[in-house]
């Protein structure tokens, strides 16, 4: 494995990542993450999939979780796994990773961060069009707010950001400084928003309303982000 893959594996399990040889492809359990973007299929399985398991941990019938904030948890938890090792190889070599869609495989796991494999050597690409492919596709499965789900994206960013320099505060300058990079690049977000302590999104990721009685109800503080746009 890649040295820097196997130092970037310290921050934590959103940052681990297997390798295969490119081309070629693992074997299963292993999927070719290309497959949730293809069709509809495999992507609404995996929201259907999260709407259970947030019916599971509210004690609600899943009719009772609404398809949006699913597909916003669903979609979270996909980029979120990709930005983190995005972010923390191209702080370490300077330059974004060249994976794709086509070339990351996964293993679709729930409960926690899904297993990911990148080929051991890949071309020069911008290591953030995985994300675009997957929120532009949740886009079109469910009828969710873009400005939810670039939210979302904006706060994986900060969330790996901050992860890195507190794993090496060496690094803290260079993880800013990217970071605000890729901020600076996301739809739906102002140029300005930095990351760092006093982040906070300009959207909600909606899993708020998993504990709410009634739809026209208040959030309940406690059921908010840290860094939620519906925070005062």
């Amino acid at each position: 494995m890649d040295d820097t893959y196997e130092d970037i594996s310290a921050i934590g399990p959103f940052f681990g990542l297997e390798t295969h040889a490119a081309p070629g492809s693992p074997t299963a359990p292993w999927r070719p993450m290309v497959e949730l973007v293809l069709g509809p299929e495999v992507l609404r399985k995996r929201i259907d999939a999260v709407r259970v398991s947030l019916a599971g941990m509210s004690g609600r019938d899943p009719d009772r979780i609404e398809p949006r904030v699913a597909a916003s948890v669903a979609h979270l938890g996909l980029v979120a796994r990709l930005l983190a090792p995005t972010l923390a190889v191209t702080v370490a070599r300077g330059a974004e990773p060249g994976w794709s869609l086509e070339t990351i495989w996964w293993q679709d796991e729930l409960g926690g961060p899904y297993p990911v494999s990148v080929p051991a050597s890949t071309p020069a690409a911008r290591g953030t069009e995985p994300v675009r492919a997957l929120t532009e596709a949740v886009l079109a499965v469910v009828p969710v707010s873009p400005q939810v789900l670039w939210g979302n994206v904006a706060s994986a960013v900060n969330s790996a950001t901050s992860m890195i320099a507190a794993h090496d505060p060496s690094l803290s300058g260079r993880a800013g400084a990217e970071g605000d990079r890729l901020m600076a690049a996301i739809p739906h977000h102002r140029p300005v928003t930095r990351t760092g302590k006093g982040f906070r999104r300009l959207s909600c990721c909606l899993i708020y309303r998993i504990a709410l009685t009634d739809e026209r109800s208040r959030p309940d503080p406690g059921s908010l982000c840290g860094d939620c746009a519906l925070r005062r």
